[in-house]
């Protein structure tokens, strides 16, 4: 839903109560003529049924991209609702925050690369897919800037670690780069429910980045009792007695 009207993308519509409705058909094809709709079809829907309509629960319309929205306008309890959702049958890729883009933070994105990759064979044997790429290990680092120390070097050396780069903000090309390799991962403008799957899931906490840290995320770290790696160059001070130092001359 969108505010008081709806998102036409996903519809379960009633034909036989349509089919009553006199020269709908035609009604609806007048009105999109209309060259000045804000949102195409979608408008037009709005127009004649916006009155007449029932929210799908998020499990049959399940909105990926609405929870940035969400989340940037502080509505959590939608948000909360998202988040219970573990078994989406229909999954609607809206806003654009879309799967296909080089960097997207929306959730679920390895299941569209999933679906996207199947070749016709996979679906008709019912094959269960999985993601060719099967990382040892998985590191994470929360960045306010885009100087990351030692990446080109430390993302050839270690082909089986996947890293993963978050961001409240947009990344720069210093760092979107290097998303060519197929072992980098970058979250920018990422919300909580990706900052905390990235805690649980990652093995290692990297600290790289130049500038300030954000101590917040390296203290839910060490609190997993997973390792934090600090680069000599750029350790934090604050919590350089907790971390393992290590040099790129290791590599």
């Amino acid at each position: 839903m969108l505010g008081p009207n709806f998102n036409a993308g996903v519809l379960l519509i009633n034909n036989r109560a349509l089919k009553k409705e006199p020269a709908l058909s035609a009604r609806l094809i007048e009105a999109g003529k209309n060259n000045f709709l804000e949102n195409g079809d979608q408008t037009v829907f709005n127009q004649f049924f916006s009155n007449r309509t029932q929210k799908l629960s998020y499990r049959y319309n399940y909105q990926v991209g609405q929870d940035v929205r969400l989340a940037y306008t502080q509505k959590y309890e939608k948000q909360q609702v998202m988040d219970k959702v573990h078994d989406p049958l229909i999954i609607h890729y809206v806003t654009s925050q879309k799967p296909w883009y080089y960097i997207s933070s929306s959730r679920l994105r390895n299941k569209w690369w999933q679906y996207y990759l199947l070749g016709w064979s996979d679906i008709v044997n019912r094959f269960k897919f999985k993601m060719p790429l099967n990382f040892r290990k998985s590191a994470f680092t929360f960045t306010n800037t885009q100087d990351i120390v030692g990446i080109d070097k430390l993302v050839k050396a270690l082909p089986d670690w996947k890293f993963n780069f978050a961001a409240y903000s947009l990344f720069g090309w210093n760092l979107k780069q290097y998303i060519v390799n197929p072992n980098v991962r970058c979250w920018e403008s990422v919300i909580d429910y990706h900052l905390k799957k990235l805690i649980s899931e990652s093995d290692v906490y990297l600290d790289i980045n130049r500038g300030p840290k954000e101590e917040k995320f390296i203290t839910e770290f060490l609190n997993t009792g997973k390792p934090v790696y600090s680069l000599v160059e750029v350790a934090g001070k604050n919590f350089a007695k907790f971390c393992k130092l290590f040099k790129l001359s290791s590599f």
